[in-house]
């Protein structure tokens, strides 16, 4: 995930993938007829490869919607590669009914299911079936290895065919074991318990049969080599694999990954490679009974993340005051539009049609007031399809009207507030959600962001808008961050998101914090990290607050913007700071520009959490994160002169 974890699904889909990438014969195959289950709520589908008679056997619930824990039996043609395979139904004395072993069922478990495999040829082995989940197999000359798996408790049974008895040896765990001399078919069953070991050996040919329960199949990794395949079972991750000189006789494999914990390392790999390493380092290991190398490694060094308390604050949205200077802002006065989603309302307001395609959006509208205006009709286009993420708040001379998710609202206006005969100022702040994707082939993705329309009541007064987005409109004043990292915020086009910015005249102050007043308010923080050398520690920031309070929080680390945060609505109230742009072994700031969008705002409590630490050869280039000196050079830059260049279409 973008944590850098191994999810559970992330797990699943190793095991599915070692499965399909081993088993070539799943490319090819053809439906065959099957028989059904014992348990009539448990569905059974085949497929065949016509080519090499392999066959894959389906089996799951019949209601894709069931979480019912049944067990079954199930019947399966056996008997030949060469008959049943073009659709034509075996006969009833052909059916192997499995499992064989009494007392013995196959589970499905709500929308668990199972790949079955049968008549399967790999190395020196024939495989009749397996009840168990197969992960990998690989040759080694002429020693096979097979990981096989299921979940943890149930009943496994596996059969192979060989024209004579096989020596065979459990290892370890508990394994029984039938030979059927007359049908040359050896059977072993089992429960998927850790991790059992079968060693076969039949003439020139030996099979290693490794049996597990899912926790042990996940720590198996199957690796390429110019000598072959290896196996490596035990750590977090196993990265890459290489020989440690170019031949296939080396004796030395170079294993790279990471550890989670102190755990021991186990190598499959061919009779040759006699010693093997670890990022680098030599590993201490011996021969182990099933042919294979041991060895132990070390766990990561424990990591202590500072704790954030000291604040710095300041209000940041002095576009809601009627003096604040929009002069250099742009006028929205544009009345044509090649953009096919227009509603034909005019001057136009959109956002996009002045440049600002991306974050938070200011309009600033003066009108001359009569005493008669009672309220105003505004309408937005803020890119949400859910209707309740959208926000734009508005502000009547620095009084707050209120706030309204994507579409129309209408907001009255207090008499009080009017300034009749001179200039009032409307103040909106917008928030674009973003634009959507280009597959629907209407042209959707053209639909523009920001204020769509604006409709007075109880007069008419000539209104003139000003808008201002982000810096630098569609040239990024930012061309190392790019244009999606900064809005038009106050803060955002002043720098106060960026390390360096001297934050020295902001107010201190301890979070979580709350505030009755709607507007914006900018938190800063720096801390430091001393992360170990060789270690990969991911670390989130984690919002805690009680979700009754409206506002909604952009999220900067070093500059960069890696996350929005609506503390009414979550879900996520983790947000990862990404390595590269988070300094691993000094100094960082973390900037918070807070939009309170109702009168029950403020600001949760943030900490640092540690989403993972791992020991690990990962080496993480740290991105070039500009300061405020570059972007700005040293003095600020003056209030509103943030200008847009104008789009060129």
């Amino acid at each position: 995930d973008v944590a850098r974890q191994l999810t559970a699904k992330y797990e699943q889909q190793k095991l599915l993938g070692y499965f399909t990438q081993t088993v070539k014969s799943l490319t090819q195959t053809d439906r065959m007829p099957v028989r059904s289950p014992d348990n009539p709520a448990l569905r059974l589908d085949a497929r065949v490869n016509l080519v090499d008679g392999t066959q894959f056997y389906i089996l799951r619930h019949g209601d894709a919607r069931s979480t019912a824990d049944d067990r079954t039996h199930l019947w399966l043609d056996l008997h030949g590669k060469d008959r049943g395979l073009h659709g034509a139904a075996a006969a009833p004395d052909r059916y192997t009914r499995i499992p064989q072993q009494p007392g013995t069922t196959l589970r499905i478990n709500g929308r668990d299911s199972k790949i079955l495999l049968g008549h399967y040829h790999f190395g020196g082995q024939d495989l009749l079936y397996s009840s168990s989940d197969w992960m990998t197999n690989l040759s080694q000359g002429e020693h096979d290895i097979a990981v096989i798996y299921g979940r943890r408790g149930e009943d496994g049974e596996t059969v192979f065919t060989y024209r004579a008895e096989p020596a065979v040896h459990v290892l370890s765990g508990k394994v029984a074991i039938a030979w059927d001399a007359a049908r040359g078919q050896l059977r072993l069953n089992y429960a998927h318990e850790g991790l059992a070991r079968v060693l076969i050996r039949s003439g020139q040919h030996s099979l290693l049969l490794l049996v597990g329960d899912n926790q042990a199949a996940e720590r198996f990794w199957k690796l390429d080599t110019p000598g072959g395949a290896i196996l490596v079972r035990g750590p977090y991750l196993v990265r890459t694999a290489s020989l440690a000189t170019a031949t296939v006789t080396s004796s030395t494999i170079e294993l790279t990954g990471d550890t989670d914990k102190a755990t021991p390392v186990e190598v499959f790999a061919p009779t040759a490679i006699q010693t093997f390493t670890w990022n680098g380092r030599p590993v201490d290991a011996g021969t182990t009974p099933s042919g294979s190398l041991l060895g132990q490694l070390s766990g990561p060094e424990p990591v202590t993340l500072p704790q954030l308390t000291d604040w710095k604050y300041k209000s940041g949205a002095p576009e809601i005051e009627p003096s604040f200077n929009d002069s250099n802002w742009h006028a929205a006065d544009r009345i044509t539009s090649n953009n096919p989603n227009w509603n034909g309302h005019l001057p136009i307001l959109n956002s996009d049609a002045y440049g600002f395609h991306h974050g938070n959006v200011w309009y600033r509208g003066h009108f001359t007031a009569s005493g008669r205006e009672q309220g105003i009709t505004l309408a937005a286009s803020l890119g949400d399809h859910l209707g309740n993420h959208g926000r734009f708040t508005v502000w009547l001379n620095g009084h707050y009207l209120g706030g309204y998710p994507t579409g129309a609202s209408y907001f009255g206006f207090d008499p009080a507030d009017l300034k009749v005969g001179q200039d009032n100022v409307l103040s909106v702040l917008v928030g674009n959600m973003g634009h959507n994707q280009d597959g629907s082939g209407d042209d959707s993705f053209k639909q523009p962001r920001g204020l769509e329309s604006a409709t007075m009541f109880g007069a008419s007064p000539a209104m003139s808008w000003k808008i201002q987005g982000d810096r630098g409109g569609e040239v990024s004043a930012d061309p190392v961050r790019g244009p999606m990292n900064n809005g038009g915020l106050y803060g955002e086009r002043t720098g106060w998101s960026l390390p360096g910015y001297s934050d020295q005249d902001w107010g201190m102050t301890t979070l979580p914090r709350t505030t009755s007043r709607p507007g914006v308010d900018w938190y800063r923080t720096t801390f430091a990290l001393d992360v170990p050398t060789g270690q990969d520690v991911p670390i989130g920031l984690k919002i805690q607050d009680d979700p009754s309070r409206h506002y909604r929080v952009l999220i900067f680390i070093n500059g960069w913007q890696v996350g929005r945060y609506i503390n009414a609505t979550g879900p996520q109230r983790v947000f990862n700071l990404p390595a590269g742009l988070l300094n691993p072994h000094g100094k960082n700031t973390i900037a918070i520009a807070d939009w309170n969008t109702g009168t029950r705002g403020g600001l949760g409590k943030l900490s640092l959490v540690m989403l993972g630490n791992y020991r690990s050869a990962l080496h993480i280039r740290a991105e070039h994160s500009p300061g405020y000196d570059e972007l700005f050079g040293s003095a600020p830059p003056a209030p509103g002169k943030a200008v847009a260049r104008l789009p060129t279409h």
